[in-house]
């Protein structure tokens, strides 16, 4: 079952077979392809800002016939660090799963 995907991340990790279709306005295009009905890859993209950083995390995996993807998003900047962590499954769409993780490390260490 092969996924189109579109990131600006570069590729960390790959346990499946990929194609890399093309870039548009600095966006990448790539088809997916399981192997042996399983597999992962994972893209990832860092970049500095005026007050500290951003990061993304996209985990794309095959699994049970199905494709999930897991994104995580942390940054810091003036006013602490945040992290955020969301699960979907493919179902002609992303579908999330559950509620997701947010978490303000700078406001739970003053209590809140």
């Amino acid at each position: 079952m092969i996924l189109t995907v579109q990131s600006t991340g570069n590729i960390t990790q790959s346990s499946l077979s990929f194609v890399w279709r093309g870039t548009e306005d600095g966006i990448r295009t790539y088809e997916l392809n399981p192997v042996n009905d399983c597999g992962s890859i994972t893209f990832s993209n860092y970049a500095p800002t005026d007050e500290g950083y951003s990061k993304y995390e996209d985990f794309y995996s095959f699994r049970n016939g199905s494709w999930y993807k897991s994104c995580t998003r942390e940054g810091r900047d003036c006013d602490g660090y945040t992290e955020s962590c969301n699960e979907y499954l493919w179902d002609g769409n992303w579908v999330k799963l559950g509620r997701g993780a947010y978490r303000d490390h700078s406001a739970e260490a003053m209590g809140y």
